[in-house]
């Protein structure tokens, strides 16, 4: 039995009310914007004490070495400029991931940190770990950071309910946060 739930306002549980239990991990989207944070502390008090996988989903910021379309020579980005890149972005990710799980404990859930690269658009990576890893919940922020992508759903929310074949729980941000 599912208690009728307002995303976004949550509010303590009556006598009465029920959540439907959750036996394997939630895979919560993070990427550290205050809905993903706001997300964090809600489903924690939806699902207190769950194991929670709390997933930071990283994207490379330069191509790799790419042949000189001028003519000029030599290739267009330096190779171990692109590795200190890529180390520099691999560590923030780490970091975020830790953050948010360190949020999740915190509040009260049984979580790990997880930063992986994006093997695609952002959506598709968060579906891949959260069935490679066994989630039986899939929980996003409705907004996150990126300006354009929050417009309405946002973007890596809305490619993960569409494309979901596990239940998503979308959290969306009171009406003075957005």
């Amino acid at each position: 039995m599912f208690s009728v739930l307002q995303l976004g306002r949550p509010r303590p549980a009556a006598q009465g009310d029920s959540v439907a239990a959750v036996n394997g991990p939630l895979l919560v989207a993070y990427d550290g914007s205050p809905s993903a944070q706001r997300a964090i502390a809600d489903v924690a008090r939806l699902h207190p004490g769950a194991r929670a996988l709390i997933l930071y989903v990283w994207e490379t910021p330069l191509p790799g070495p790419t042949a000189d379309p001028f003519g000029v020579g030599g290739p267009m980005f330096d190779p171990e400029q692109i590795e200190e890149v890529e180390r520099l972005v691999r560590a923030n990710a780490e970091e975020v991931a830790a953050d948010g799980a360190r949020r999740a404990r915190e509040a009260g859930l049984d979580a790990e940190g997880l930063a992986e690269p994006a093997r695609g658009p952002v959506w598709a990576t968060i579906l891949d770990v959260a069935r490679e890893r066994g989630a039986e919940v899939v929980v996003v922020g409705a907004r996150g950071r990126s300006t354009v992508g929050s417009l309405l759903l946002g973007s890596v929310s809305n490619g993960v309910v569409h494309h979901a074949h596990l239940p998503v729980l979308v959290m969306r941000p009171p009406r003075e946060e957005g």
